[in-house]
């Protein structure tokens, strides 16, 4: 098996035997359209979790996405604000 070389969460190279990527929910939003229409938003982010050749277990946390509770995919215009992509519908926070 050959090693991975990768940046672990502090900005430093490191070589793993081993990478498992995972996706969690970290966050759910209660959001309303104009005509309050409810919505739930759902943030989820990628982390790759390693063992490096010397030291512990490491998780190192990727990108987030955003989608409706549905899985339609939502983008993110500020904290407070989301514009569905699939009918350009924007919903703001509860």
């Amino acid at each position: 098996m050959s090693d991975y070389i990768l940046y672990d969460d502090q900005g430093d190279l490191q070589s793993a035997k081993e990478i498992v990527m995972t996706t969690r929910l970290i966050e759910s939003v209660e959001c309303e359209d104009k005509d309050g229409h409810r919505y739930e938003v759902h943030t989820y982010q990628n982390f790759k979790t390693f063992s490096p050749l010397k030291g512990p277990r490491q998780e190192v946390p990727g990108i987030k996405d955003l989608r409706l509770a549905d899985g339609s995919d939502v983008n993110c215009i500020d904290e407070n604000t989301f514009k569905i992509v699939a009918t350009d519908t924007i919903v703001t926070r509860v």
